[in-house]
């Protein structure tokens, strides 16, 4: 694991010393391989929780009032693959390191079965740590000529986003 960050963190230095001294221009049939850090601070949704029991349970589903669920920021490492089909139509291809949240709950869940206080210090936090995965394929079109100082670009694409690694509270192990 530190022979890999050491790595990683003499690639970069050595990326960004070449990039002092020469300028980059990129353009058509060109690729361009960047590595990048990513902070993502989650927009929360507070609307009240909403609980779904399974078949075996009754398949009954309650909205519990007065209950919601934050979500810690996260930092991660990320690579960004670049091909320039012309010097101004790219195609972005990213992914990296999934980023580590935590789930932290408020309120009291009623359910047919019962209720459970989940903002209780003794539960948080509910979700320990659960791992991001988010590749994302973007097509974007770089403004100016490829030589030229600042290139602003515009870009749209999609991401498929899924969960990993799931650690509950203890309380609920």
């Amino acid at each position: 694991m530190v022979k890999g960050a050491l790595g990683v963190a003499v690639a970069c230095a050595v990326a960004f010393a070449g990039a002092a001294h020469a300028r980059l221009r990129v353009g058509a049939g060109d690729n361009l391989v960047s590595v990048n850090w990513a902070h993502f601070s989650v927009l929360q949704n507070n609307d009240p929780q909403t609980t779904t029991l399974g078949p075996r349970l009754g398949g009954s589903s309650s909205t519990s009032a007065g209950t919601e669920m934050s979500v810690s920021d996260a930092d991660t490492a990320s690579v960004a693959f670049t091909h320039f089909f012309t010097d101004h139509l790219v195609m972005y291809l990213s992914g990296g390191y999934p980023a580590e949240f935590q789930a932290t709950g408020h309120g009291t869940i009623t359910a047919s079965l019962g209720s459970f206080n989940e903002g209780q210090s003794s539960y948080q936090p509910l979700i320990k740590s659960v791992r991001e995965w988010n590749p994302a394929l973007i097509v974007g079109y770089y403004f100016n000529k490829p030589d030229a100082n600042i290139r602003p670009y515009a870009g749209i694409g999609v991401s498929y986003i899924w969960f990993t690694h799931v650690q509950l509270s203890n309380q609920f192990l």
